[in-house]
């Protein structure tokens, strides 16, 4: 089983370039960025477990995959079904 943790972090994108050097600043908007990291590859039910007490005490979701090709994009993909 591969347990991935992941999150979405809230990030600033630029919408609209400011003329800084007229005293216009740039317009932003807020964007949820996806994100995960591999708790563990081949984990078991103790290891999933300690990944529920730490994305607990975080904030965070725990995934799991069985056999996923690239399990943080998928993990990434699905945190922001959610």
């Amino acid at each position: 089983m591969q347990i991935v943790i992941a999150w979405t972090e809230e990030t600033q994108e630029i919408v609209k370039i400011g003329r800084v050097d007229l005293g216009e600043s740039h317009k932003f908007r807020t964007v949820l960025t996806p994100k995960a990291c591999m708790w563990v590859n081949k984990g078991n039910a103790r290891d999933l477990a300690k990944a529920r007490v730490y994305a607990a005490n975080e904030g965070h979701a725990v995934l799991c995959y069985e056999n996923e090709h690239n399990p943080l994009e998928k993990a990434k993909i699905d945190i922001m079904a959610v």
